[in-house]
């Protein structure tokens, strides 16, 4: 039992370092702008960028489980509720993070190259 404890824990502390190694490995080229100038720095930074995208939209459409409508729905017991001006901001961001993703994905199959 102990054993599959550990194993779990593990498991969780990778996905904890994958999670903070890919959120903030877009800052590092800015802390040391000279990494640029490696050949394939702007390609992880850019990689790096849609993913950190992609998880901010999981985010933001989980925040949405906490309005008081959703909460009642699904039967959420939170002391947290996400309030109608908070909800906004949160369904105005995911709306122009889907619009960059958009517009990069459309890019990319137009020109066949980078973003």
């Amino acid at each position: 039992m102990e054993a599959d404890s550990g194993k779990k824990d593990s498991a969780d502390a990778k996905d904890k370092d994958g999670f903070y190694t890919t959120f903030w490995s877009p800052q590092l080229p800015f802390s040391r702008p000279p990494l640029f100038a490696f050949p394939n720095t702007f390609g992880e930074f850019k990689d790096a960028v849609d993913k950190v995208l992609f998880q901010l939209l999981l985010l933001l459409h989980h925040m949405l489980s906490f309005t008081k409508v959703a909460k009642a729905v699904w039967s959420i017991q939170s002391d947290f509720t996400l309030e109608f001006s908070d909800a906004q901001w949160v369904h105005d961001t995911i709306t122009k993070t889907s619009a960059e993703l958009d517009r990069r994905e459309r890019k990319v199959l137009s020109h066949g190259s980078g973003i």
